[in-house]
């Protein structure tokens, strides 16, 4: 059976493409969808779903001999989808539309209104329950009527919605198989300000409380930070191609929704490339959708990690500071308070309680970039044919 999946996100270009990869994977069942503010606000993430959805609908409709590349659009029970937390737990809100767009997908709303999900709301309504719950109460729900460890849950945006479920109801949240988080950056540099990966400086606070709970075991946690998945890249080449055709409308949408990505990333002097941060995650989830929600598949690798978030810096919010000072004190000790004073020494039950730092399962390595681009490219964009330079096989090559 599939691997029951609660994706918890906030669309967003490389949300979208993680969507798109999980609709087209029949290793996992996505029991629901819970959005959450981020790449934009939380109106517009709701609406991007339900966009996704009728544009994969509209095309399959028209198409319907593709219906088995989309397994999880005609599952029954269907797709929960829910909406989320509109703000962070504390602190102000701060969103990536510089990056998504105002709409959070490329502001397709605008520069191709053919995708306005307001002028097609009669047509095609897209094949999901909605749920008049809040996102973490539908978390809740789905966890308490499922058996434990049988519900993984995919969280690729701020964890707000995961800390409200945790702070409603820690042993509830405790009953799935894992939580896999896309966030945080180590040694890589940060992709919002100089030292944080977006969905922890979005919103630290709930951050520091679900890895917190981790590292108590309270729940099973595995974090993908940008460190991993800032090394897996598909050239723009591969998903966008030189004329996209209008009449196939899953590839004329994720052509104008990569255009804007495209042209951030010439700014910015970076390759012309997409990171895939989301996609790799949500691909975790589906190599490990079987077996026990310890065991981590070959290729990839899994280090326990001790670091603090900060919350509340000027120029690190949502930093994960790692103690690399080597002394036995507790760690993130500050001397000008405490002293020095080792974990020998203290008292340890005051140390565990006042230590800010945590114990995380992060995922260090995945297999080869080539086998995950492999697997986007035929689940996603198969629609784009592409010509082999010796042989003229187009279903081998990777190039235009």
């Amino acid at each position: 059976m599939a691997r029951k999946v609660i994706l918890d996100t906030d669309p967003g270009v490389d949300d979208a493409l993680a969507l798109f990869l999980l609709l087209a994977s029949p290793e996992i069942e996505l029991a629901a969808i819970t959005t959450i503010f981020g790449n934009t606000t939380i109106d517009h993430v709701y609406t991007n779903v339900l966009k996704i959805y009728q544009i994969v609908q509209r095309y399959l409709d028209a198409n319907p001999e593709d219906m088995p590349r989309f397994p999880n659009l005609s599952r029954e029970p269907r797709t929960i989808l829910a909406r989320g937390a509109a703000r962070p737990l504390a602190g102000e809100l701060g969103l990536a539309e510089y990056y998504h767009g105002p709409d959070g997908l490329s502001n397709i709303s605008q520069t191709h209104p053919e995708f306005d999900l307001s002028q097609n709301s009669g047509e095609n309504h897209p094949p999901l329950t909605i749920s008049s719950k809040p996102a973490h109460e539908v978390i809740l729900d789905a966890l308490d009527q499922a058996p434990p460890k049988t519900i993984d849950i995919l969280a690729v945006g701020p964890l707000t919605n995961v800390a409200l479920a945790l702070g409603k109801s820690p042993t509830t949240l405790g009953r799935a198989r894992r939580i896999i988080c896309m966030g945080g950056a180590f040694e890589s540099p940060g992709n919002t300000t100089a030292s944080a990966e977006f969905n922890f400086f979005a919103d630290p606070y709930a951050a520091h409380e679900v890895l917190k709970a981790a590292s108590q075991n309270v729940i099973s946690l595995f974090q993908i930070p940008l460190d991993l998945t800032r090394r897996y890249v598909v050239p723009f080449a591969e998903m966008i191609p030189p004329e996209p055709d209008k009449n196939s409308l899953i590839q004329y949408f994720l052509s104008a929704l990569l255009a804007r990505p495209r042209r951030a990333h010439q700014i910015l002097g970076h390759k012309d490339e997409q990171r895939m941060h989301d996609p790799l995650t949500a691909w975790f989830a589906i190599q490990h959708a079987e077996g026990d929600h310890l065991r981590v598949e070959d290729g990839w690798s899994v280090v326990r990690r001790v670091f603090m978030i900060e919350r509340e810096g000027e120029w690190t919010k949502g930093m994960c500071v790692v103690d690399r000072r080597g002394t036995k004190e507790t760690q993130g000790t500050n001397r000008s308070k405490s002293g020095i004073e080792t974990v020998a020494s203290a008292d340890s039950s005051i140390s565990a309680n006042s230590s800010p730092a945590m114990t995380v399962n992060v995922v260090t390595s995945a297999p080869a970039n080539s086998t995950f681009s492999k697997v986007l490219l035929e689940r996603v964009f198969w629609h784009i044919k592409r010509k082999n330079a010796g042989s003229g096989d187009s279903d081998k090559c990777t190039q235009f």
